[in-house]
């Protein structure tokens, strides 16, 4: 029996663990969902632009899983290929006008996160861990704060639940305070989200303790904001046909860089290279 808990105990610490999950099995929920976007899509629908780009997507983030290329390449590969069946931006189902580059940046990420965590939650769904636990941050939206250190359950009832502890022969009583489905439906895991789900073992996971900073979710989503028209910027200096619009351009640059600099320093948040360049 003890043998038994241990066993369990040291596999489930591999699966909650980043590198213990086998990427492939994000690419399979990738593969599931793309299947799933053409079926569902009316023949004429399969040529328009939206269609086109959740395609491109689902195929670059499959080869970013596996390892094959970086998210910074797949989001490069997308624009490329996007580029090829000449499309130059669109308005979404919802309204939403998007760039091209915006896109791709944004597509990408978001189709990799969720393929990522669909593929965590099913290899620890087939090793029999039904209990996730949802991480905490140090700030993060209203609608993710609801759900931070609670215990999720994969496919089981929610409230109050008796079940054998993972490391002795007691029972324990864990408070289920919802299922995944339901954390997602309410917001939880958005895109953009840095919210993560590891498996729970009842009286061996310890629930984790509120992270204080000093810097804030508007803040967080500040500088997001101004990340993003510093990329937008540096795209506009790039592609200037003469000095002045360089120099604006330029000048524009220099001043968003500031402004980061300077919430950084207030927030205590640190600056993001990788999200501020082209």
């Amino acid at each position: 029996m003890a043998a038994r808990r241990g066993t369990r105990h040291q596999r489930s610490e591999r699966l909650s663990s980043r590198k213990g999950i086998p990427q492939g099995q994000g690419v399979i929920e990738i593969a599931r969902r793309a299947t799933r976007l053409i079926a569902s899509a009316q023949p004429g629908m399969r040529s328009a632009p939206e269609f086109i780009f959740r395609q491109i997507v689902n195929e670059v983030a499959a080869q970013a899983l596996t390892g094959a290329i970086s998210r910074r390449e797949a989001q490069a590969r997308a624009l490329d290929k996007v580029a090829r069946r000449g499309i130059t931006g669109f308005t979404d189902s919802s309204g939403r006008v998007w760039s091209v580059t915006a896109y791709a940046e944004a597509a990408a990420r978001a189709a990799m996160a969720q393929a990522a965590t669909d593929g965590h939650l099913a290899t620890l769904a087939e090793n029999g861990i039904d209990l996730m636990i949802v991480s905490r941050l140090p700030f993060t939206c209203p609608r993710c704060a609801l759900w931070e250190g609670k215990i999720l359950s994969q496919d089981g009832p929610i409230g109050f639940r008796q079940v054998e502890s993972a490391v002795s022969d007691d029972m324990v009583d864990v408070l289920v305070e919802g299922t995944v489905a339901q954390a997602r439906a309410a917001g939880l895991l958005h895109p953009g989200c840095g919210h993560t789900l590891s498996g729970y073992l009842p009286g061996a996971t310890r629930p984790p303790p509120p992270i204080r900073h000093r810097g804030d979710y508007q803040a967080a989503q500040k500088m997001r904001r101004l990340e993003s028209e510093l990329r937008g910027a540096k795209r506009q200096a790039a592609v200037a046909l003469d000095t002045e619009h360089r120099r604006k351009a330029g000048a524009r640059v220099a001043a968003l860089e500031n402004r980061l600099t300077q919430l950084s320093h207030d927030a205590g948040m640190p600056r993001r290279g990788d999200r501020e360049r082209i």
